[in-house]
């Protein structure tokens, strides 16, 4: 009886697996196509570009859920377990085509904005440079990159909630209504506290967290709609309450999207965490 249920279980995972790779093949397919219309001479609306990455996100948490249902297999019931060496090889390559077509998404978009910096020469007045141009946050090259996308994202769409479908010259209306903002925090203290907390903080996709220094944890926190700055700082606040993390210090710094980020606010940053006390979480806005 126990040799049937395992062997029943161990088929109704071959099915899942056999699912998520039918659901792949369409999914990448499609993403493939996505990918595809988007071209360096055309602009692209920020609902494709959100769209792609969501669709890239979507297809990547299936491939971690088939590699847990086949290690699952593996571990559990190797006996019943039916070897597919070319289905092994399909979901492989179906993963690394999802892989380079991502990238060169990424890379256009990029292309797309080189572009349009070099297409308008001088900024006019009123006009704001790119955010992140003078603040250096994160160390690593990569972070950010995808910090300063990130902030241009949730500035374009500031500007087209802002102006409407019309032109983006238009007068726009009070920015703060609108809820794209984001959080910059920072977490300064004990390597070894530092080290623990940046294996237990789950982030989403869009967010990013970095060790800038032994005693120094960084990261952002990109909100697409308005959030309770409140909220924020009570999830942090449940891991400065265990008692590994309690004599550490916490700031968060909320902004909007349109705020201009510069040298004045790592000062600002700076400052105030040396006020702090420890196991301070310090909420500020600006």
């Amino acid at each position: 009886m126990e040799k049937d249920r395992a062997q029943k279980r161990a088929e109704s995972l071959e099915k899942t697996i056999q699912n998520h790779t039918l659901y792949l093949k369409k999914a990448v397919e499609e993403f493939q196509k996505k990918c595809l219309s988007i071209i360096p001479q055309k602009s692209i609306s920020l609902d494709r570009v959100i769209d792609i990455r969501e669709g890239y996100k979507e297809i990547q948490d299936r491939f971690t859920e088939v590699k847990a249902t086949q290690q699952l297999v593996k571990e559990k019931y190797r006996s019943f377990a039916r070897k597919d060496p070319a289905r092994e090889k399909e979901l492989n390559a179906l993963e690394s085509q999802a892989e380079t077509w991502y990238s060169k998404f990424e890379y256009t978009l990029i292309q797309l904005r080189d572009e349009e910096i070099l297409g308008d020469g001088e900024r006019t007045e009123g006009e704001e440079g790119a955010p992140g141009d003078s603040f250096q946050w994160f160390r690593s090259r990569e972070n950010q990159e995808i910090f300063v996308r990130n902030l241009q994202t949730l500035r374009d769409l500031d500007r087209e909630k802002s102006t409407g479908a019309g032109d983006r010259r238009e007068i726009a209306a009070p920015r703060s209504a609108n809820g794209q903002s984001f959080t910059l925090f920072i977490f300064t203290g004990d390597p070894h506290s530092l080290d623990e907390l940046q294996i237990q903080i789950h982030l989403r996709e869009r967010d990013i967290i970095e060790r800038t220094s032994k005693e120094e944890l960084r990261g952002v926190l990109i909100h697409l709609k308005e959030v309770d700055p409140s909220e924020m700082e009570s999830i942090l606040q449940r891991f400065m309450k265990s008692g590994r993390f309690s004599h550490l210090k916490c700031l968060l710094l909320r902004m909007q999207s349109h705020t201009d980020v510069g040298k004045e606010v790592m000062d600002l940053i700076s400052r105030n965490v040396q006020e702090m006390a420890e196991g301070d979480v310090v909420t500020l806005s600006i």
